[in-house]
């Protein structure tokens, strides 16, 4: 983008806070040292130029960048292009706040010489407004102010343009303006980007205080900034400038009496690129002077690229509150306490005091967002306790490249509403307030943690649920689950919650049935209450195994031999717990082993060596088992037992007398009867001598081969083997 040379040094913009009857703005714009390309040195916002590109990436999405429903949007309204501070006034006296917006018309470019405009958009009273009618003003308007500068009862406009000029439009009191007159600024000073507006020297008129962000010493890498004092003669004119030095980049300036005389003094938010940043204090002397600043530094992280006035406590002290969110609470004479930090929303830019909420206590509102690091911009509402402190930020979505921030009642209900500026939207957006303090209606989010889940399949897996309240809800939800896979059941514990005032937690468990494939799948948690309805999906992963045989069949040649097989277990989806083998379905006197018995995958398949062993048949002879092939049968055996005994037999009838005859028979029947013992294995009625047995039976079988893990809910793969034994 060819970007005028006084945007090198640019730190747009701030906040005007006026008197009674002047309503406020606040906005702050990226600071670099370049002019055409990168991202700013000390806030990393992008280049103008760049914000449009990246603004359809940001445009729903919240702070944290997470899809948000485009409803939650508030109305936007266009203006001219880049539109960078807004302020609030009724411009034709019929009772309803209008819009003054001052734009660069340098968006998405901005050729050299652009001049801007300033941009006014009518309210209707219900919290619309009308289309935008366009005053051109100089060149790269920063920021605007409201006012009646000739005292005529209508309200006037000064717009402080970074090409060196203050553009004074005149109301002609019927919502139009008068041509600008351009009033040129102390080009020594550098070029100037914010401005307050307040009665200095105490004599009615409306004076302004202009600030420059880093006068030319910033070349030598001082950052020197500077306040020019314009006085004004009541007609809508101006003395010449008076200029007062700042030690530091200014940001901001806000008006407020700090030390209780009756002189309107400043606060300068001020930055530096190696030290903290801070307020800079010019107390007045009454007469359109002022003297010389004193610095009350802030936090490491704070820059202050804004800063308000108010009174956060009930003692009549005027207190400073800065971008960050950062609160310097004031002693009432002059000078500032040490400062408190609150959270807000991240890349914070311009700030806004206003009573939210109706309780009495001054509230903050601020906005922030970055397009280079993609953060959303959105409008964070922090509510004072009356005391100096502020509660949790409540944050609200809103257009793209909020550079600035007002408040007024735009409907009519006595409620502070409030508008942004947003540059990359070239339009405002305007946030009602609903009556209690929200600008949106009661609504929650739900998240889980974990946020995604991974289980085995036949397993349980629990998630803890949080349900967060925003915007005041403060109604029972009910939990219902949805989108599971097929057989997964979902229980609650509690069902239901009731948030009081914080977030409110369920278990959540999910049942994998344990014939599910392993996969990547969903559920889908609700909460319901209020009607209202919020949802968020768990990505859910279900791990499993297969397993495989490298043989479906086997073959035993003869019964007492054996077959082996190589089983692989293989891993899905990040399955490593520990599996073990087992097998079923084996025939009679046959067994199985394997090695290793267990395996634990750790990203790779594993395998383990199954063998198939069978038994050959045998007898046993007393305490010996006889195979079939013994060289020793039983027949043979029993053959010679009868022949022995009929040897003896013979010999007892040639030799033996008749009386030793039947001793010889008696030792026959002896012998015979102990070799059929042998024969039968020992004596009757006992089993550890039987008959042997038959070895494995020949024929063809189906073993199934069982992997499992462990527990009470396994998980198991089978696979069957063909097992044929000749």
């Amino acid at each position: 983008m060819n970007r005028p040379l006084w945007f090198s040094f640019a730190i747009p913009i701030t906040g005007i806070l006026a008197l009674a009857g002047i309503f406020t703005t606040s906005a702050r714009r990226s600071y670099g040292q370049t002019v055409s390309t990168g991202a700013s040195a000390a806030t990393g916002q992008a280049p103008l130029q760049d914000q449009a590109k990246v603004a359809s990436q940001l445009r729903g999405q919240t702070a944290h960048g997470r899809a948000q429903d485009q409803s939650n949007l508030p109305p936007e309204y266009p203006t001219a292009n880049g539109p960078v501070s807004v302020v609030v006034g009724d411009f034709n006296g019929d009772g309803n706040l209008d819009l003054a917006v001052a734009a660069t018309n340098c968006n998405p470019t901005c050729p050299s010489g652009t001049l801007g405009d300033v941009s006014i958009l009518l309210g209707n009273g219900d919290g619309t407004f009308q289309t935008h009618v366009d005053y051109p003003v100089g060149q790269a308007p920063a920021s605007v102010g409201v006012g009646d500068f000739n005292n005529d009862g209508k309200l006037d406009l000064a717009v402080v343009n970074g090409g060196g000029s203050i553009s004074i439009l005149l109301g002609n009191g019927d919502g139009t303006f008068q041509s600008a007159a351009n009033i040129a600024t102390n080009f020594a000073e550098g070029f100037p980007e914010t401005i307050a507006l307040a009665d200095f020297n105490n004599d009615h008129n409306l004076d302004m205080a202009v600030g420059y962000p880093c006068t030319p010493q910033c070349i030598g890498g001082l950052e020197i900034g500077a306040i020019g004092i314009f006085l004004g003669n009541g007609d809508g004119t101006f003395q010449p400038e008076v200029d007062y030095g700042i030690d530091y980049v200014v940001t901001s300036i806000a008006v407020g009496d700090f030390d209780g005389n009756g002189n309107q003094d400043l606060a300068v938010g001020s930055d530096h690129s190696f030290t903290p940043g801070g307020v800079n204090i010019l107390l007045g002397n009454g007469d359109g002077t002022f003297q010389s600043p004193v610095f009350y530094q802030g936090p490491m992280e704070a820059g202050l690229n804004s800063v308000a006035v108010g009174d956060l406590t009930p003692d009549n002290y005027l207190d400073v509150v800065g971008g960050g969110v950062v609160v310097f609470l004031g002693n009432g004479n002059g000078t500032l306490q040490n400062p408190m930090t609150y959270p807000a929303a991240p890349y914070n830019i311009a700030i806004k005091l206003a009573d939210i909420n109706s309780d009495g206590n001054l509230d903050v509102a601020t906005t922030g967002g970055n397009v280079y690091a993609q953060v959303p911009y959105t409008v964070s509402t922090l509510l004072g306790n009356g005391n100096g402190t502020l509660q949790a930020p409540v944050v609200y979505p809103t257009g793209n490249g909020a550079e600035s921030i007002a408040s007024g009642d735009f409907n009519g209900d006595g409620k502070p509403d409030l508008v942004t500026a947003d540059f990359t939207d070239n339009a405002v957006s305007v946030l009602l307030n609903l009556g209690n303090g929200f600008f949106a209606p009661p609504a929650f989010t739900i998240s889980s943690s974990p946020a995604s889940l991974t289980v085995v399949a036949g397993q349980s897996i629990p998630a803890t649920i949080t349900l967060t309240p925003v915007y005041g809800f403060n109604q029972a939800a009910t939990f219902s689950c949805s989108g599971l896979p097929s057989g997964a059941t979902c229980s609650f514990n509690p069902a239901s919650v009731m948030p009081n005032g914080g977030a409110v937690t369920t278990a959540l468990t999910i049942q994998i049935p344990a014939g599910l494939d392993p996969g990547v799948y969903s559920a889908t948690v609700t909460a319901s209450g209020g009607g209202i309805t919020s949802s968020v999906i768990i990505p859910l992963t279900v791990e499993g195994f297969t397993l495989s045989s490298s043989a479906s069949s086997l073959t035993v040649s003869a019964p007492g031999g054996n077959a082996q097989a190589t089983l692989t277990v293989t891993p899905q989806q990040g399955f490593s717990q520990a599996v073990t083998f087992s097998c079923s379905g084996l025939p009679a006197h046959t067994m199985c082993t394997f090695n290793p018995l267990t395996v634990t995958p750790s990203g790779g398949a594993l395998t383990t060596t199954l063998t198939i062993q069978t038994t050959a048949a045998s007898l046993l002879i007393g305490d010996h088992r006889v195979q079939p092939n013994s060289p020793l049968p039983v027949g043979l055996l029993l053959l010679a037992g009868f022949a022995a005994i009929a040897v003896m037999v013979l010999i007892g009838l040639r030799f033996a007398p008749a009386r030793n005859l039947r001793w010889a028979m008696c030792a026959a029947i002896i012998l015979l009867a102990g070799i059929g013992m042998a024969s039968c294995g020992g004596s009757s009625g006992g089993t550890s001598g039987g008959g042997g047995n038959s070895g494995t039976p020949t024929g063809t079988y189906t073993v199934t081969v069982t992997a499992a893990t462990g527990g009470s809910n396994a998980l198991t793969q089978t696979t069957p083997i063909t097992l044929t034994v000749n």
